[in-house]
């Protein structure tokens, strides 16, 4: 499909400064010319180009005395949009959103059944879901970003399903099917990159994200850029091992890993072990939530259960806080998000037991659930392709957004 983003006009240096100046903030074309230290023909030559692709538009300014209106150009961020799924929560959910990363439709959610008999037509289905209650035409959709459980296998362009062995080729089945960029990422690494997107403006360059659901995972962004990996599962460390008496992992093949320890499931597990008896037919939430309410009331083995998954969360935490070094590390998933408190505990913990000078600085945050962290970092995804960082703003990075549309970047 045709997207206006790739004509020779918008590749250069100079389309790039103009773009970005009028993303931070509406200007006369004098001010971009004495901004981008453009000769003012130039700045509005650079204008009409985006003006005839609607990036940009013109507003007038208000009164005037008299002779030519004073314009201001404003950024559209409508002028195309990005799909946003996330697949690495309790059920799938697909959003569209603007070029500012903005919800524009409601979120359509799917069912996590039919995400695992059949993920690529499951996904289809979700897409064309949220086609049917926001309608949409496909050549203004400038990319597909979709945040995962799983692993890759980018070499190859492979992707695995979590428990699967078998590949999906998911990101060409969905280009193939949709004919729109699509762009895959573990669901902690685009969290990760959401959450620096979101926090540009406070100066922080170095983030580590850890989500505690279903599974254990963390997304690293070190000096502002994501890190992927070679085959694209950097901060995966579930499957570090911290107890070896521990149950096995059918995943790594090994006894005691932080997910067979920490995760929803592995702590209902504990609890039962322990002398807990749930109700037979309630899901893995509902033993996790009342093994909560009995922490809260005091009840010690329930307790028990939860000092052990601070311990082990905790020690797994300070060695990655060690070797990253972040600025602020924020934790999230359903472990976390109904038991909040576990997060003061984890802080408390990593700050006494880290290296001093891997702390110094350091802060804490809760990834709040109804911010749908993984659903922004699908739409981050997209964004981070189609814009590079210059200072505090994003400028579009054309070139890339050629290869991009070319589709020889796969899967990262």
């Amino acid at each position: 499909m045709s997207v206006h983003l790739d004509s020779s006009v918008v590749r250069d240096i100079n389309t790039r400064k103009v773009l970005s100046a009028v993303r931070q903030k509406m200007s006369t074309r004098t001010e971009l010319a004495r901004i981008t230290h453009l000769s003012y023909p130039t700045v509005g030559t650079i204008i009409k180009a985006l003006a005839k692709d609607g990036f940009v538009v013109d507003e007038c300014l208000g009164e005037f005395g008299g002779g030519r209106k004073p314009m201001l150009v404003k950024f559209v961020p409508t002028a195309r949009y990005i799909i946003g799924v996330n697949l690495g929560g309790a059920e799938p959910q697909a959003v569209l959103s603007d070029l500012n990363g903005a919800f524009v439709s409601s979120i359509v959610k799917g069912n996590i059944e039919h995400l695992e008999e059949d993920t690529t037509g499951s996904v289809i289905r979700l897409i064309e879901d949220l086609r049917n209650v926001h309608p949409f035409s496909w050549d203004r959709i400038i990319g597909l970003g979709i945040s995962v459980r799983g692993s890759f296998d980018i070499p190859n362009g492979h992707y695995y399903y979590p428990g699967r062995t078998t590949p999906l080729r998911l990101q060409d089945d969905l280009e193939e099917r949709f004919g729109v960029p699509v762009i895959l990422e573990r669901n902690a690494s685009a969290a990760a990159l959401s959450e620096w997107v979101r926090r540009k403006p406070t100066g922080i360059r170095n983030i580590l994200f850890i989500n505690v659901d279903k599974g254990v995972s963390s997304g690293l962004v070190v000096d502002g850029q994501l890190v992927r990996g070679f085959l694209g599962n950097a901060g995966e460390f579930g499957h570090v091992v911290v107890d070896r008496s521990g149950e096995f992992c059918p995943d790594c093949g090994q006894k005691g890993c932080l997910e067979n320890v920490a995760s929803l499931g592995a702590i209902a597990d504990e609890a039962r072990r322990e002398g807990i008896l749930f109700p037979e037919h309630d899901s893995v939430l509902d033993n996790y939530r009342d093994l909560v309410a009995r922490a809260r009331s005091g009840h010690d083995v329930a307790l028990k259960c939860f000092a052990r998954v601070t311990e082990v969360l905790g020690r797994a935490t300070t060695s990655l806080v060690n070797v990253i070094n972040p600025q602020l590390l924020v934790v999230g998933g359903r472990v976390i998000w109904h038991y909040p408190e576990l997060l003061d505990a984890i802080s408390d913990f990593v700050v006494a037991n880290c290296w001093p000078y891997s702390k110094q600085g350091l802060e804490f945050a809760l990834a709040t659930e109804d911010k749908h962290n993984f659903l922004h970092g699908a739409i981050a995804l997209i964004l981070d392709r189609l814009f590079i960082s210059i200072g505090d703003e994003f400028v579009a990075d054309w070139n890339s957004h050629r290869e991009f549309m070319g589709g020889r970047n796969r899967l990262a």
